[in-house]
């Protein structure tokens, strides 16, 4: 009796190992899975929860340190406030004064209306 090989399974993603030499983030696949959003909005939703949970997101400083521009980061921005992953307020002073823009980023969508799309 001849014995047949099983097939090889092909391996597509080829993954590092988890180990403290690589670093991994570990996030919800809710919106990594939501159809809603462009590879844009995921890849810059990725990129804002690999962040400490205290860090002040800048559109400015991120638009530096990336390849993208303050176009595309900006219409990323405006996409996860659409889809309700982010939220963002303007901080003012007493005098009604512009103080800071001050954006939350969530890994479940929250009620549309907590916050503004500017």
């Amino acid at each position: 009796m001849k014995t047949q090989e099983m097939p090889q399974k092909r391996q597509s993603i080829v993954r590092l190992p988890r180990d403290k030499n690589n670093p991994y983030v570990t996030v919800n696949k809710g919106y990594v899975n939501d159809f809603k959003l462009s590879l844009k909005a995921k890849g810059l939703m990725t990129y804002l929860l690999s962040l400490p949970s205290d860090w002040m997101i800048y559109k400015e400083e991120i638009t530096m340190h990336h390849k993208d521009g303050r176009d595309s980061v900006t219409s990323g921005f405006k996409e996860l406030l659409r889809a309700g992953y982010m939220t963002h307020v303007v901080e003012k002073n007493s005098k009604g004064q512009f103080v800071a823009n001050i954006y939350t980023v969530y890994e479940q969508p929250q009620i549309k209306t907590a916050g503004a799309v500017k």
